[in-house]
């Protein structure tokens, strides 16, 4: 029998708290209302098309989006896809990145955080970097230590990196939202867990490991 957390843990908590709103973007920083889920604490885009993805001149670098996923173009050993502008409402500051990924073999991902105020330093980045948010090959980021107030408007870029014949994939993107005053664990990684014994945790749930 398995024992179940649930999904969010809450310490402090707002009884009521304004919404999120996130403004979506074109490539050139154009507001065009709200963004996807903007209601719901998070950032998301299921990558159905290119609405919610920035579009550097010239096109999309190494990489092509549709049915609801980024794929490499043939041929293409690297590339990379970046988000619309996205910032947080008052109150409410940036808590981590989440990946959908397939990486066969070898493929992997890599997260940037980028500080979409600036104009790109670097070549192959959408804006200027975060510090400390750079190429970084995971699929869970923990983005708590963004400060909104000196980053009011990011973004996310993901590199997508082939290995021979192995080739990556992205599902999804999602940036989620937390309020000043509020710590959460929402249990999709153990890494706010500062120790922990026994126990599987996976998408959401904590299980007691019976092995």
């Amino acid at each position: 029998m398995r024992v179940r957390v649930s999904v969010l843990f809450v310490i402090l908590m707002l009884s009521l708290g304004p919404s999120i709103q996130i403004d979506e973007s074109d490539g050139q920083g154009i507001d065009r209302g709200p963004g996807p889920l903007a209601s719901s604490g998070m950032w998301s885009d299921s990558l159905d098309d290119t609405s919610n993805v920035f579009m550097p001149v010239g096109g999309l670098v190494g990489v092509e989006v549709g049915s609801g996923e980024v794929r490499l173009e043939p041929g293409q050993n690297e590339g990379w896809i970046a988000s619309e502008i996205i910032h947080a409402e008052a109150g409410f500051r940036y808590d981590f990145v989440l990946l959908e990924v397939d990486t066969p073999g070898g493929s992997s991902v890599e997260i940037s955080m980028l500080n979409a105020s600036e104009e790109p330093t670097v070549i192959g980045f959408a804006n200027g970097t975060i510090p400390g948010f750079v190429r970084i090959g995971v699929d869970y980021l923990s983005v708590f230590a963004i400060d909104p107030v000196q980053y009011p408007d990011i973004r996310i870029q993901v590199n997508l990196v082939a290995d021979g014949a192995d080739r990556p994939v992205l599902k999804a993107w999602t940036l989620y939202f937390i309020a000043f005053d509020e710590w959460r664990d929402e249990f999709f990684r153990t890494e706010k867990m500062a120790q922990h014994y026994g126990l599987n945790v996976t998408n959401g749930t904590v299980e007691i490991n019976r092995s």
